[in-house]
């Protein structure tokens, strides 16, 4: 008789959330991601990583494991404007917004550092075997 009377009741309530529906917010703005472009990346292959992204310069810095290489992106023209290479599986990225410098780490234990819009290498860190991830 319980056995019945719980089978009953758990159809009630199915029956009741179901007619109930779902409903919109009042207040529906836009989805909270929108795509507003499409940025290829010409020449790679294999996986990418980790991204830095550079507010005031408006670029994004994709790390290419698969290819060796970090390429930065403008955002802006949707091109990218710049391949480092002579990476070992770059994995960690960041982008230190005082000095204007780009921090790479890769596979072969090594942080680099670029400087600037041009990225001149101008210094090397070693760290390790497999440097990843990189924290600002």
């Amino acid at each position: 008789m319980a056995r019945l009377a719980a089978a009953h009741l758990l159809a009630l309530a199915t029956v009741a959330i179901c007619s109930c529906g779902a409903s919109k917010p009042a207040n529906q703005g836009p989805p909270p991601l929108v795509l507003e472009k499409t940025i290829p990346l010409p020449d790679t292959k294999g996986r990418i990583d980790h991204l830095a992204y550079d507010a005031a310069g408006r670029r994004l810095f994709v790390a290419e494991l698969g290819n060796d290489t970090v390429d930065a992106i403008d955002l802006v023209s949707g091109r990218r404007t710049i391949r480092l290479s002579g990476l070992r599986h770059p994995q960690g990225l960041a982008w230190l917004d005082g000095p204007r410098e780009l921090a790479v780490a890769d596979q072969g234990g090594a942080v680099r550092f670029y400087r600037g819009e041009s990225l001149d290498l101008i210094a090397t860190l070693k760290v390790g075997d497999d440097a990843d991830n990189l924290r600002v």
